[in-house]
């Protein structure tokens, strides 16, 4: 959790340096992914699998069980966050240990699965982890999961992403300004992203044009590309960018700070209205951002961002990032050590 005069910083992650985004991984293996702009894949059946994996993940939550959490992954499962010391990795058994300290403080919690997108073998689960700590500390964090599965409906390999900044607010940590807590929907929509490969193509070709819009600063392509109404949720932010004029406005805060940004988008999916990015943002503070001056550190933000089109048009963009990895560039003295991280 964070410690000291923690420094909240608002991620605004879709930006990049060349006129089309890469489109190389940022796993470890250093694989190129190719964003999904090819038809979308025949469907595998793992659709019913991938409901009760995630019906069973939430009871495992109430429960605070882990052994029935561990049941939903693979024998050689591997589980990656991105924070402040970098990339970690880890089995389902390191990763449930370090889950079962964060239950352990927490007098009730559970796990509300919001939003599903699922193409194939791969589903995005958007969640909200709430609860009340020992103390009576009320908690709700959002995050997101990537999560691939096997024929068997057991996950290999998740990647989550959370504001770790956003928890120890929450927790009691001093000096950190972050989202409060929040409510969970009561229901899980689901949205199918391998279907209908005209329009899934369609909306990803959007999504590049937002990054090629940021990179150039050509604000009137973004005015055309956002809804006057959209709305830039990002969870490493205390609030909400509402209207396109806000939006663009952010968006430009971020790049007179980071004026080298690049992006690489590791996959997209899209279907139904709906596109998922996974990348990595990166780039060098040399200008200021806010109140805080340029330190010349540069930084590597992961993230997955969620857009939402409606008529053409960007109508909700979410984001969802890990503020502490932004926090090396501007205060690397305030980065907080590793927090438990919620698995979904």
């Amino acid at each position: 959790m964070a410690r000291g005069a923690a420094v909240w910083v608002g991620v605004a992650l879709v930006a990049c340096s060349a006129d089309a985004p890469r489109t190389e991984s940022p796993d470890a293996t250093g694989a190129a992914i190719a964003s999904s702009t090819a038809p979308a894949r025949e469907p595998t059946g793992l659709e019913p699998l991938i409901r009760k994996n995630v019906a069973l993940a939430e009871s495992a939550w109430a429960t605070k069980s882990t052994e029935a959490l561990a049941a939903l992954y693979t024998p050689d499962a591997v589980f990656v966050t991105w924070g402040g010391d970098g990339r970690r990795q880890e089995t389902t058994a390191e990763m449930v240990r370090g889950l079962a300290g964060f239950w352990g403080g927490m007098a009730a919690v559970k796990m509300t699965t919001t939003r599903v997108v699922h193409a194939g073998d791969l589903a995005v689960a958007e969640w909200v982890v709430s609860g009340t700590t020992a103390e009576r500390s009320r908690v709700g964090v959002a995050g997101v999961s990537l999560m691939w599965f096997a024929p068997s409906g057991l996950v290999t390999r998740e990647h989550l992403y959370m504001d770790e900044q956003t928890v120890g607010m929450q927790l009691g940590e001093a000096g950190i300004v972050a989202r409060p807590p929040i409510v969970a929907p009561t229901a899980t929509r689901w949205v199918d992203a391998s279907a209908d490969a005209s329009g899934d193509t369609a909306a990803v070709e959007l999504a590049k044009t937002l990054y090629v819009a940021l990179q150039r600063r050509d604000d009137a392509r973004l005015a055309e590309l956002f809804a006057p109404d959209a709305v830039h949720i990002d969870f490493s932010r205390p609030d909400d960018a509402r209207g396109s004029a806000a939006i663009r406005a952010a968006f430009a805060a971020l790049a007179d700070a980071f004026p080298d940004r690049t992006i690489t988008m590791a996959r997209a999916h899209a279907g139904q209205g709906h596109v998922v990015v996974e990348g990595l943002w990166a780039g060098t503070m040399t200008g200021r951002l806010g109140a805080a001056e340029p330190t010349g550190r540069g930084a590597e933000v992961h993230f997955v961002d969620v857009l939402e089109i409606e008529g053409g048009v960007i109508a909700r963009l979410t984001t969802y990032a890990n503020g502490v990895e932004l926090a090396r560039a501007i205060a690397p003295a305030t980065l907080p050590p590793p927090s438990p991280s919620p698995s979904r």
